[in-house]
């Protein structure tokens, strides 16, 4: 018999790793094949995430931007974020400046700001896509989304 090939044996050693058939979620932990939980680290994650709360939170926010995108609720890219070399001139006549090198124009690098925050908006319109909820990390998140978007809204009115 020919030896099987090394996809063949990858195929095998992957079927062997994953259970066939489902698993409570509660109980997926005792579900992973032995030889993975000789591993500690990946027994205690697996533990962790089959008890962890659940959110769909961000499976909502997906869901919301892309019916926008079907419904052709887009608006165009701010000129900041767009190709420097498509950038319409501030002169009506083609010369001059490029628009998105005016100083209220130009692209503020958000890793060099306080806070690592800016007043830009990439959005264009104030919606909100993800709304974390009140249980599990997303608690802790809420409280800095919020804190985040007053600090923005404070850096847009001294503007």
């Amino acid at each position: 018999m020919p030896k099987p090939t090394a996809k063949a044996q990858l195929r095998d050693r992957q079927r062997q790793a994953v259970p066939q058939t489902s698993v409570d979620p509660s109980n997926a932990a005792a579900s992973i094949t032995p030889h993975l939980l000789s591993d500690p680290t990946i027994a205690s994650a697996s533990t962790i995430l089959a008890y962890a709360p659940k959110s769909n939170a961000a499976y909502m926010a997906i869901n919301a931007a892309m019916d926008d995108i079907k419904n052709g609720r887009v608006l165009p890219v701010p000129i900041y974020l767009q190709d420097p070399n498509t950038s319409p001139r501030a002169s009506a006549d083609g010369s001059g400046q490029r628009v998105r090198d005016l100083e209220d124009e130009k692209y503020q690098y958000s890793h060099n700001a306080e806070d690592q925050l800016t007043g830009q908006d990439y959005l264009g319109v104030d919606k909100r896509y993800y709304e974390p909820r009140d249980i599990g990390s997303e608690k802790i998140l809420r409280a800095f989304l919020e804190n985040a978007r007053a600090k923005k809204s404070e850096r847009n009115q001294d503007r």
